[in-house]
């Protein structure tokens, strides 16, 4: 049951997790351009569609070390790779689009004219996915149940002993000795009837706690020169349930 319950969540992740965010080290070993989109509010007037105001720009990142978070994903059509590089105060944010088709996993090459830039970014991912022991214990839940309601005329307040009230419910037909008496409000003939409310409960689990961690290491290649190294991790942290009896 405990290998079951991991590889499920595995699976999930496979298909579900449409991003990956990593934190680490941009290392430019040179001047580094990047050419990006972005809004000009000037040109808007000069486009046939004025609601249109991207203009092809350049970001440029001078030699150095940047502590930058990096994300990995898909969107529509299109994967994406999103940098936030810390060069001061407001993070330089460098983004750059590829087909969905193109494989990204544990060892990826992206050329140049795919990124639409003048770097291939090349790189490894390694993944290793760590569990603590299993363990168990009591949880919150809430479950529904059923309460019977009679209700009468026009006349307001009207209250029946249990016993004429459970009579009462019998006749229309419900049990009197449920676990949920009846509650009765109004005046003969009642008509009974059951609902169902939300009630805050507990439940018995058993479960572990899956730890994923990738590490990449990817560079900016031009021929056969490297313009920039990143090295950077993603953690990630699930709780995998391997059994959940019943709330009550």
């Amino acid at each position: 049951m405990l290998a079951q319950a991991g590889v499920l969540a595995a699976m999930v992740c496979l298909t579900g997790c449409d991003e990956l965010k990593f934190n680490g080290m941009f290392d430019v070993r040179e001047a580094m351009t990047f050419t990006q989109e972005a809004e000009d509010r000037s040109v808007c007037a000069q486009k046939a569609d004025p609601s249109d105001c991207r203009q092809a720009g350049k970001v440029v990142l001078a030699a150095g070390q940047y502590s930058t978070k990096v994300t990995i994903g898909k969107s529509g059509s299109k994967k994406f790779v999103k940098m936030e590089v810390k060069t001061g105060s407001k993070p330089t944010k460098i983004e750059m689009e590829f087909d969905k088709n193109i494989e990204t996993g544990d060892h990826f090459v992206i050329k140049a004219d795919q990124l639409k830039q003048a770097y291939d970014l090349a790189g490894d991912i390694s993944t290793k996915v760590d569990r603590t022991q299993e363990q168990s214990g009591y949880e919150h839940c809430t479950y529904q149940a059923q309460e019977i309601v009679c209700r009468g005329g026009k006349s307001e307040g009207l209250e029946l002993d249990t016993e004429t009230l459970g009579d009462l419910a019998e006749a229309a037909g419900l049990d009197k000795h449920g676990p949920n008496p009846p509650v009765y409000h109004g005046p003969n003939p009642p008509v009974c009837h059951p609902v169902w409310v939300s009630r805050p409960g507990s439940q018995h689990v058993r479960y572990f706690y899956e730890t994923t961690t990738k590490d990449i290491k990817a560079g900016f290649v031009q021929g056969e020169k490297t313009f920039g190294d990143y090295q950077g991790q993603s953690s990630r942290t699930e709780k995998v349930y391997t059994y959940q009896g019943h709330c009550h």
